[in-house]
């Protein structure tokens, strides 16, 4: 049974951007196959570059080349047009009764992460029109080894890609994005997006949701379990696409974002007291751990070669965060900011710190964007 399409209009910027940018994830859309897709079940490996960690318990691909039961729009689970492209994977995170298999996805990235970077994880997911449960379960787990079976089956292996408040993923006409950002320890290669979670530890009357089916769909039987449309997986250089906006536009959640900026690469001619002060170091709300230390790093390299400086770690807040919390924000930012730099061989008695909490805001606009360009460290140097 079809669904009417309904067109809508809406402003996707940020992610359009992002997957337009150096996505790690291969095959972020499941579009490229090994070989043409004739039955879909149990066949997400004919999508290039992914797979499910157990053999016996493979996920699903639905693709248009499939002329019944895993092909799309219509198919065994309902109705789902791509988001892009012309395919989409399937994975069941839970199952209230029944037999049937949780299933999950797994790709190498395209490249190993880099220690102290900070990247925009994030994947789209539509809940099947025949599950009769929507699941706050639903998430990634970005890691440099690739997780067991047994190990995920087991529930020992936790997410670290999921909504902030774990909603419930619960609609089957729109596409939803699971969005976070993920600072690296280095050598991250591998996501596996899934449900982290046996179905006996699930809490049925907060972290799942039942739902009555579409009359479009009247005489089929509702599946007891949650089973959802996956599509459009990136990983991305926060650097690459300035700032990750997560949740945008839900109610009673805010939204998430964290600013990023490079300066760019200097010659040697550029005078180093002018190199320091062109960089700042953004940080998430609430938080005082930069984003990234790329910057740092270059600013203990300029301090070292250029033993007559003296510099002053300049910290801030936004409104909000001032507002928020008893405790001195930008103080501890510009503290935890000096103390980076002694440690990688800076003198103590070079730098010093000022706390401006948010009476030196660079953005007045009061969007979510504007605060998190005021969530910073500034460098003030002098001396030659």
């Amino acid at each position: 049974m079809k669904k009417s399409i309904l067109f809508i209009a809406f402003s996707t910027a940020m992610f359009t951007s992002a997957m337009a940018q150096n996505n790690l994830v291969p095959n972020p859309g499941f579009d490229e196959t090994e070989k043409k897709v004739k039955g879909g079940q149990g066949e997400i490996s004919l999508a290039t570059g992914w797979y499910s960690p157990d053999e016996e318990k493979q996920a699903d691909l639905f693709s248009e080349t499939v002329k019944k039961e895993y092909g799309q729009p219509e198919n065994i689970k309902g109705y789902q047009m791509p988001e892009s492209g012309s395919n989409y994977a399937g994975i069941r995170v839970w199952v209230g009764r029944g037999s049937d298999p949780i299933t999950y996805i797994q790709a190498k990235l395209n490249d190993k992460l880099i220690a102290g970077k900070s990247y925009c994880v994030s994947f789209k997911v539509s809940l099947a029109d025949l599950s009769k449960y929507g699941n706050a379960h639903i998430g990634a787990y970005i890691s440099a080894k690739k997780p067991r079976s047994r190990d995920l089956e087991s529930g020992e292996v936790k997410p670290n890609i999921q909504h902030s408040t774990k909603r419930i993923y619960k609609d089957t006409y729109m596409w939803e994005t699971v969005c976070s950002v993920f600072k690296a320890q280095g050598g991250e290669s591998y996501i596996t997006i899934g449900g982290f979670v046996t179905p006996e530890a699930v809490n049925e009357k907060t972290e799942t949701e039942r739902l009555k089916m579409s009359s479009q769909f009247r005489g089929q039987r509702q599946t007891e379990d949650s089973y959802f449309f996956i599509e459009d997986v990136s990983v991305i250089n926060l650097e690459e696409i300035g700032s990750c906006d997560c949740e945008a536009g839900e109610s009673g959640n805010e939204m998430e974002v964290v600013y990023s900026e490079n300066v760019g690469e200097t010659d040697g001619d550029v005078d180093p007291s002018q190199t320091i002060e062109l960089m700042k170091v953004y940080f998430d709300e609430g938080v005082e751990e930069p984003v990234s230390t790329e910057e740092l790093d270059e600013v203990v390299n300029l301090m070292i070669n250029n033993q007559g400086l003296q510099l002053t770690v300049i910290g801030h807040t936004d409104k909000k965060e001032e507002l928020s919390t008893t405790v001195n924000l930008s103080e501890q930012r510009a503290k935890k900011i000096k103390a980076y730099l002694v440690e990688n061989g800076v003198e103590d008695t070079r730098v010093s710190t000022k706390a401006m909490k948010a009476n030196s805001v660079v953005d007045e606009s009061g969007t979510k964007m504007g605060m998190a360009k005021n969530r910073r460290v500034e460098f003030e140097v002098s001396g030659e």
